[in-house]
């Protein structure tokens, strides 16, 4: 089976039970759209588990991206500023803790993650991103960002293109911004579909995961 799931924000508890809760094992493949990091108190510990298992794939998220920049220019103090604004202080409490080794061992998984990833199930081609595909980058960028900034930090909207030829899959903008109703839940527009139900963010969010093979949908309370 394939699941997918993103933006765990640091609920370790939330991450170990859905993968109780879809009986994750050797022979399934879980990809996880970046943002495992920040405001929970187990991003570090979930980073741990994702680089123990041979059959998780993970994206770079934004908050990833900003913990590289800010561990890798400490000179920098907009970088620092970023990153403790927006929910870095368990994780780099965390990280502090590691044995140097381990922080090396860490900072080289993070640097190596891609940025997206195209895969197929039941005939249908999925890409999966953190935030937004590279594809959209020259149209999109209205920020003067780079392409890897863009394509961690894009919110992407209802208006805009997607390709036809295939369904994207992201994380990043909580799907409330997308559909009001309670509980939050996975969001399905046109060849997209939304999967950050807010984990971490405190007001009702949950962790999800979606499995590929029917659509399935699984949550767990993040709070």
């Amino acid at each position: 089976m394939i699941y997918v799931m993103s933006d765990i924000h640091g609920c370790g508890k939330a991450y170990h039970e859905i993968l109780r809760k879809i009986k994750f094992c050797d022979t399934d493949h879980l990809y996880i759209l970046g943002d495992v990091i920040d405001r929970g108190p187990d991003g570090i510990s979930t980073l741990e588990d994702i680089m123990r298992r041979k059959n998780v794939t993970m994206l770079l998220g934004n908050h990833e991206h900003m913990m590289l920049d800010a561990i890798s220019h400490p000179e920098d103090d907009m970088l620092s500023f970023r990153w403790e604004s927006n929910g870095a202080y368990p994780t780099y409490q965390s990280f502090c803790l590691l044995e140097k080794e381990k922080q090396e061992a860490m900072l080289d998984f993070l640097s190596d993650l891609s940025l997206e990833t195209a895969i197929s199930c039941n005939g249908q081609t999925y890409r999966l991103v953190h935030a937004a595909p590279a594809y959209m980058f020259a149209e999109y960028n209205r920020r003067n960002w780079d392409e890897t900034t863009f394509c961690v930090w894009y919110r992407i909207r209802k208006e805009d293109t997607v390709s036809a030829d295939e369904t994207l899959i992201f994380g990043h903008t909580p799907t409330y911004r997308y559909s009001h109703g309670l509980p939050v839940s996975i969001w399905h527009g046109q060849n997209r579909i939304d999967i950050d139900c807010g984990a971490g963010h405190g007001y009702g969010g949950r962790l999800a995961c979606l499995r590929l093979d029917d659509m399935a949908e699984f949550y767990v309370d993040a709070q």
